[in-house]
């Protein structure tokens, strides 16, 4: 038993915690509710502690840095030379820093010229600067602390335990660490070595072969269930090679058999099982938006970035105020363009019933104000703090468990970048503030995080996270011939001929790491259970014979995946008629022409946008939205005509002056438009706006003169439209009235249209100039769409008898489908009516069957999740498939 003054160190922070666990275990099993912590952490962490309190006690100049101090270091140096330091390049710079001293390779100033190639000579000058900086600035970091250890040990100047205890080490620790320990030794400190367990396992160990290292994961995953189901004070293990690359993957497949419930979407059950390997700390929920509201601009923020904002439920007020922020977004969606600033954002949570937020972005914007746009590190750190703590994050709703300890593992990266300035790097004196948040970024992302284990049954672990461990049995995925040995990897920054006495460099050591890996493997648990999957067409896997040694198996080969959870059949809910709604009541309804255009496309939308209200709500995107751009023609020619009146008018505007009269009215638009939304538009895309709308209006009006005589009698005025037992409201965009007094009803467009959608043999696909003709008294004597494009100019409509208008082609004379037999203008008139009528009854009585007239009609339709057709017709398909095969067999 280890004595509590007695250190323990280990390989992996895992074990420590694992023999700390056991430690409490023991003692409470002697019915001891109180004892003295006992000792025991990582090599790295014992010694990187080590490293502080020297330099604390001993009051030396040199600053020891961390590892972040030390690779900023490290970048700046290399984007001092190749210009772009990326950040992985200064990581492994930093790895091959620590290699060397570890292994006590000689340093780079003492490497031959002619041993190296190009990144390696890079390296070697990095490292001079690196080494030169440091003196410079007395600073020092872990790797030149270990060469003055063997030293302190020998000169009495650090302060050693009585005993030290090497605990779950299958292989030596590094040269550096073991004449380190001889030094202790020779200073009296007992050194001892518990020798790692050898394979014992009593049975034939069973060898899966599996199609797949999904299936293996799996089937040990039902293995790891039933295990801890039979035996519920037992502790399993699942080992996994290169956990880290695969992480995603496997914790989906272990949700999917440990807790279906949580993989179905629904609140997470008690753990029961633990990965010993986490994800990047920025790509944590809580974290993730912390970054992302720190990089906001109060300026100009995109509605994105805003409902980021809204959504995040770390900000103080959201347990009471989440659905009126849910409801924010809506209306931001439907109300401002792609771009916003802050000051419009909180007036808008104020309007919404959102004061808490409203209260702490106002705070927030105060505070962001007093943001400087260069200084250094630990004021950054403080800057960024005060932010978030303005917006009151970390206050919404309660945190559980892995939350606060994001939260916490948070706030030490803020710590760990308030001391990068203690590096007197020039540039790190005033930084700029996206360079202080690229800097946390690759921080964060340099922390694995997983939350604590809470003493769960099953852990997963990787193979070095397991090297050591006790369980009761365990199961080893990925025994196969290509996994052990593993290839030989070398550091690409040192010369290949000084790695020979590191392990992985060469392939006899990977051989040789191999083997003790799998002996510390297949001595962690008294019964083991092993798999492998089968491979490809390309490489077929074999279990690895560095196996035979210590076990014999059995193959028990799997042809097909097993399901990871079990599917039983439910009952299926039977609606006799799911297309009749209730019916509505008849008269004054809202939604103008355009309910009638929705029955006619197909009844559900028309239910579902009218009768239940399910409006679409769809993001802007960045620039004027082609809604707001017709919006801006329409605006432009109704101004004109009403200063202009009729074609004499028109006629006398020569084409500068057309020009120039057709910029100013679009500049006046815009000007009220961006005054209306500031951050919609900047100078550029006015500019933009103008080039685009201009040359359209202008060659519109260029077309018109070319018309006969008319004056503009209505532009934009309301009508009442009665249509079957709907009361519905118009609005036509324009009526002239010709020299012969007949009136012609105008519709512009600026998207793509055709007067074949007024085919009154089908359902009407769009109703609104019918309607308005069948509404007028007398009829007019046409209507029209005016395509005012970018390319093109035209009209383009029916008319009784000739109008001298191209486009505009005589009902009597139109011999073309699907309007070859309508004789005459009040045919065609009775006809629509007759068409309007009917669907003004069917979305009057209720009928709302899922009936796109057109397949097209469901493409850009926000009501697919909610009709399904994309599931009925599969099942219609299905239906006739089997349908059509019966008859056949027949």
């Amino acid at each position: 038993m280890v004595e509590p003054r007695d250190l323990v160190l280990t390989p992996s922070a895992r074990l420590s915690r694992a023999l700390q666990r056991d430690w409490a275990l023991q003692h409470l099993d002697e019915g001891i509710h109180a004892w003295e912590k006992p000792d025991i952490a990582p090599l790295s962490v014992w010694f990187r502690a080590l490293q502080t309190e020297i330099l604390v006690t001993r009051s030396v100049s040199e600053l020891p840095m961390s590892s972040s101090q030390s690779r900023l270091l490290w970048q700046k140096i290399i984007e001092a030379d190749v210009l772009v330091g990326q950040t992985g390049l200064a990581k492994l710079a930093e790895a091959a820093w620590l290699l060397i001293h570890e292994y006590e390779l000689p340093k780079p100033d003492q490497w031959p010229e002619a041993l190296l190639n190009e990144d390696q000579r890079a390296f070697k000058r990095w490292a001079k600067a690196y080494q030169s900086h440091c003196r410079q600035h007395q600073l020092t970091d872990f790797p030149q602390f270990l060469d003055t250890l063997p030293e302190g040990c020998a000169s009495g100047w650090v302060s050693l335990p009585q005993s030290i205890t090497l605990q779950g080490f299958h292989l030596a620790p590094a040269p550096r660490y073991r004449r380190i320990f001889d030094a202790m030794a020779e200073a009296g400190v007992d050194i001892r070595h518990i020798a790692p367990n050898e394979p014992a396992i009593k049975n034939k160990v069973r060898m899966h072969c599996c199609p797949s290292t999904d299936d293996e994961v799996t089937r040990a995953a039902h293995w790891a269930k039933d295990w801890i189901q039979a035996r519920p004070n037992e502790r399993v293990a699942i080992v996994i090679p290169n956990l880290g690359q695969t992480l995603s993957r496997v914790e989906k497949n272990l949700r999917a058999v440990l807790d279906p419930p949580a993989f179905c979407l629904e609140p997470d059950a008690p753990p029961s099982w633990h990965i010993s390997l986490g994800h990047p700390l920025n790509q944590t929920p809580m974290v993730a938006d912390a970054l992302a509201i720190l990089k906001l601009n109060t300026h100009r923020m995109s509605q994105p970035d805003a409902a980021r904002l809204l959504r995040s439920p770390w900000l103080k007020g959201w347990p009471t105020e989440k659905a009126s922020r849910h409801r924010l977004i809506l209306k931001l969606n439907d109300r401002q363009p792609h771009w916003l600033d802050l000051k419009t954002l909180i007036r808008y949570a104020r309007e919404g019933g959102c004061s808490l937020l409203a209260k702490g972005l106002t705070a927030w914007q105060r505070q962001r104000d007093k943001s400087p746009s260069s200084t250094d590190s630990e004021h950054w750190a403080e800057q960024f703090q005060q932010e978030l703590s303005a917006l009151g994050f970390g206050f919404g709703r309660t945190l559980n468990s892995i939350e606060y300890q994001t939260l916490q593992h948070w706030h030490r990266v803020l710590e760990d970048h308030s001391g990068l300035g203690a590096l007197n790097v020039p540039e790190q004196q005033g930084v700029s503030r996206q360079a202080a948040l690229t800097q946390i970024q690759a921080m964060a992302s340099d922390v694995l995080f997983r939350e604590q284990d809470p003493g769960t049954p099953i852990s997963i672990l990787g193979v070095q996270e397991a090297m050591g461990s006790a369980f009761d049995a365990a199961w080893l995925t990925g025994m196969d011939h290509e996994t052990w040995p593993s290839q030989a990897r070398r550091d690409p920054l040192i010369p290949g001929i000084m790695q020979t006495d590191i392990l992985m460099s060469t392939p006899e050591g990977a051989v040789t790491l191999a083997k003790h890996q799998l002996s510390g493997l297949l001595s962690m648990a008294p019964h083991i259970e092993a798999s492998h999957p089968i491979g490809d067409e390309t490489l077929t896997l074999k279990p690895t014979r560095l196996l035979q040694q210590w076990i014999e198996w059995e193959n028990v080969s799997h042809t097909e995946p097993l399901q990871p959870m079990p599917f039983s059949p439910v009952a299926l809910e039977k609606v006799c008629d799911d297309t009749q709604g209730p019916q509505a009541e008849a008269g004054q309804t809202t939604g103008g022409i355009r309910l009638l255009n929705d029955q006619s496309a197909c009844p559900f939308r028309a239910f579902g946008i009218h009768r239940l209200k399910a409006k679409e709500h769809r993001e802007p995107k960045p620039g004027m939205p082609a809604k707001d751009r017709g919006t801006l023609v329409h605006d432009v020619l109704e101004r004109f005509w009403k200063e202009t009146h009729d074609s004499e008018g028109l006629a006398q505007l020569d084409d500068p002056a057309l020009q120039q009269k057709v910029t100013a009215l679009v500049e006046q638009r815009l000007a009220e438009y961006v005054a209306q939304f500031p951050r919609a538009l900047d100078a550029q895309g006015q500019h933009l706006e103008i080039q685009n709308v201009v040359p359209k209006v202008v060659r519109w009006l260029a077309l018109e003169r070319h018309r006969p005589g008319f004056v503009t009698e209505h532009l934009e005025d309301k009508m009442t439209l009665s249509i079957g037992p709907l009361i519905l409201e118009g609005k036509p965009d324009r009526i002239d009235r010709l020299e012969t007094g007949e009136r012609v009803v105008i519709d512009y467009k600026t998207g793509k249209t055709s007067r074949s959608d007024w085919n009154p043999s089908v359902r009407l696909k769009d109703g609104q100039l019918p309607a308005y003709a069948l509404t007028l008294d007398p009829p007019p004597k046409a209507i029209a769409f005016a395509r005012v494009g970018k390319d093109q100019a035209k009209f383009d409509g029916f008319a009784s008898g000739d109008t001298q208008i191209d486009g505009i082609e005589a009902i009597e004379n139109y011999r073309r489908a699907p309007f070859k037999a309508i004789d005459d203008w009040q045919e065609l008139l009775d006809a629509w009516r007759q068409g309007l009528e009917s669907l003004a009854s069917e979305y009057q009585q209720g009928q709302a069957a899922v009936d796109p007239v057109k397949p097209i009609v469901c493409r850009y339709c926000h009501l697919k999740a909610v009709c399904r057709i994309a599931e009925r017709q599969a099942f219609f398909d299905l239906e006739a498939g089997a349908a059509q095969a019966g008859g056949a067999h027949e």
